[in-house]
């Protein structure tokens, strides 16, 4: 067993450890098995569409089918396509990214019609990352009227370390 490992439980005072109760298995390291991970802020359609588009081609080369592929992630196939297992091709999987950005708020990029002059221009709307501002635990003396000049540079270093 690593001498790392033996030391973290000699650390939480787990010792003499028994092998025969704590196997190498048990302690070997975690498996991945999740197939979607969560992000803390939203992702755009054309993000989430070329997201699915990259796992369905790393899908397709490693010969997983789509039904069991669909079925792993939780995805109810449409009764057309419940027929036997297939794979889908690069020219599908390419057809279906096309149709998903035309959907999405950057559909010109796939469009065949050229934007006009007149086009409104695309809008960008990013997402605003702002730290949680909490309400300060010293809002009370910096609402007192300093009595002396000391207290006046105190305040003022005190609201400038809370902006």
């Amino acid at each position: 067993m690593p001498e790392n490992i033996l030391a973290a439980f000699r650390k939480m005072g787990v010792v003499p450890l028994d092998p025969d109760m704590v196997t190498a298995q048990m302690m070997a390291p975690s498996l991945e098995t999740a197939r979607s991970g969560a992000l803390p802020l939203p992702i755009s359609a054309e993000v989430e569409a070329v997201s699915s588009y990259m796992k369905q081609e790393i899908d397709r080369r490693n010969g997983v089918p789509v039904t069991d592929r669909d079925l792993d992630i939780g995805m109810e196939l449409e009764e057309d396509t419940c027929h036997d297992t297939h794979f889908d091709t690069p020219d599908t999987m390419s057809e279906h990214l096309i149709d998903d950005i035309a959907s999405t708020s950057s559909g010109y990029l796939v469009s065949s019609s050229p934007m006009r002059a007149h086009f409104p221009p695309p809008t960008y709307e990013p997402t605003v990352i702002s730290p949680i501002k909490y309400k300060s635990h010293y809002s009370h003396l910096l609402e007192r009227a300093p009595k002396t000049e000391e207290e006046a540079e105190l305040q003022a270093a005190l609201q400038e370390s809370e902006e």
